[in-house]
């Protein structure tokens, strides 16, 4: 339904898989989720991947580049060279199995990862301003039932690999997609080779995906948090500002009230004269207006985040408060 809403509004849906056979599992039970058609699949390995559907006007590919290196490189460098309305809308980018494969798990090679990442960061960072790119964290292995070939494959050697993803990518416009590692780490056992997701992993991560994709075109009665955030206005900007300025004078004015009441008091008490004085009209006037000000710019920023359903997924309670209302 969602690449039908999409579609249907002359939109496009184009996801791309970049990474090593981990990734290319979860690319097939992706199209199997979403064709309409039985077609047989074609599980070369080693190989670019392909489907298309021309009715949801839906293209799917997986990129067979298992290391982060120059070939690597060279696919984001050409969609920076594209218009930003050719490019994939999300990219889904992994590597680091292969890389502890070929070397053995050596430290040489972590270094060199590295490095790797370090130079495809900038290239990731901007094609992430106007697609959606996730790094999907390494899942763990069951290290019982890797082949003798995968055994340097270890857990140790994967936690080395993500945190070094996460720390070079942590203030780059890349998203970091850690619940896929959790979900296989919950159903490690059923990993028939060790090193690929399960059938019950693979349904969680396409669901995650889907979610992902669809919650920002689909108006969902259950919350929405698993979509973008709404960009926030320049009216907001300085409405808020305004009402900002606004607290912080009440704030100021009330202190001052309360140290000038108390040194009033001090001096009434030394004299034995009464403290009561008439204030001025025009002053109460002033800190009637902004302090009134300052309680609206608080009321309208509670609203504010109440709307903000992503960052409180409360969409069902308060829709269910306003139909029940209590009786008070």
């Amino acid at each position: 339904m969602c690449m039908r809403y999409i579609a249907y509004w002359g939109g496009k849906n184009h996801i791309v898989f970049i990474g090593d056979s981990r990734l290319r599992h979860i690319y097939y039970k992706l199209v199997d989720t979403v064709r309409t058609k039985e077609e047989k699949e074609d599980e070369s390995a080693h190989k670019d991947l392909h489907f298309s559907d021309p009715d949801l006007r839906w293209n799917l590919d997986f990129l067979w580049h298992p290391m982060v290196n120059s070939s690597m490189y060279e696919v984001f460098e050409k969609w920076l060279h594209e218009e930003p309305k050719k490019r994939p809308k999300v990219i889904i980018v992994g590597s680091g199995t292969w890389s502890i494969k070929v070397f053995n798990g050596s430290m040489e090679a972590v270094e060199n990862y590295r490095t790797n990442m370090t130079r495809l960061m900038p290239y990731l960072d901007q094609i992430g301003k106007r697609s959606k790119v996730l790094w999907m964290l390494q899942e763990p292995v069951n290290e019982d039932k890797l082949s003798p070939n995968r055994k340097m494959i270890t857990n140790d050697q994967i936690e080395l690999y993500n945190s070094i993803a996460t720390e070079v990518l942590q203030y780059s416009n890349v998203q970091m997609w850690s619940s896929a590692r959790m979900i296989s780490l919950g159903v490690i056992n059923e990993m028939e080779d060790g090193l690929h997701a399960g059938n019950v992993a693979l349904n969680y991560d396409v669901q995650i995906l889907l979610n992902m994709y669809c919650n920002d075109h689909m108006n969902y009665n259950d919350g929405t948090c698993c979509s973008s955030p709404e960009s926030v206005t320049t009216l907001q900007i300085i409405t808020f500002s305004a009402f900002g300025v606004c607290v912080i004078l009440a704030i100021a004015m009330v202190l001052h009230r309360k140290c000038k009441a108390r040194q009033i008091q001090k001096l009434g008490m030394l004299d034995g004269t009464s403290t009561r004085k008439s204030q001025d009209p025009n002053q109460n006037s002033y800190y009637e207006l902004v302090t009134s000000l300052a309680r609206l710019g608080l009321i309208m920023a509670y609203f504010y985040l109440c709307d903000r359903t992503n960052f409180h997924c409360f969409e069902v309670v308060m829709k269910r408060y306003i139909q029940n209302p209590p009786l008070w």
